[in-house]
């Protein structure tokens, strides 16, 4: 587990430094050094009902330096471990889509779609798409949040796991 948010010292005249003082600085550079940072990806393939909204797997964890994801448990959600605002991307991606099918991707938080961050494109083409969508998402130890997607093919598709624009996700704390 990582360390906590460094809380900025306030100092008073004519105190003398000690190794506590020293230790809690050194605790500071060494969150802001390595903040909580996630990235995970689909690697198994996940079939996706026409025009319903679905929180994509993710069962790959490429990095994950607060232990906030699970590739077993509930592998659709990062949950943050520490407090704060957080960079959160991500892109759905499917396979053999039909001619002018409608991707959409948005970022959720705890359950619920983040107003501002759905994003859609009509396909011209009928091979695989992907669609980005990015947010700044506030949250509280224990709040999580999510990458989904929709499609309207008319038909059930597949994601595209394991190719060049596989769906994957990432969260980056940005500030308390």
């Amino acid at each position: 587990m990582g360390l906590a948010v460094p809380i900025p010292r306030t100092f008073t005249v004519g105190e003398t430094e000690t190794g506590a003082y020293f230790n809690a600085l050194r605790d500071a550079v060494n969150f802001l050094l390595n903040p909580p940072d996630f990235k995970g990806r689909q690697a198994t393939l996940q079939t996706t009902v026409t025009a319903t909204w679905t929180p994509m797997n993710l069962d790959l964890t490429v990095i994950d330096t607060y232990g906030g994801h699970s590739n077993v448990t509930n592998n659709t959600r990062y949950t943050a471990q520490v407090p704060g605002t957080y960079l959160v991307w991500g892109d759905p991606a499917w396979t053999n889509a039909g001619a002018a099918c409608r991707f959409e991707s948005a970022i959720a938080k705890n359950g619920t779609i983040d107003i501002g961050s759905p994003q859609f494109l009509v396909k011209p083409t009928t091979d695989f798409g992907a669609l980005l969508a990015v947010a700044q998402i506030p949250m509280v130890v224990g709040d999580y949040v999510e990458i989904w997607g929709r499609q309207n093919s008319g038909a059930n598709l597949n994601t595209a796991p394991n190719v060049d624009l596989c769906p994957t996700f990432n969260a980056l704390w940005i500030h308390a």
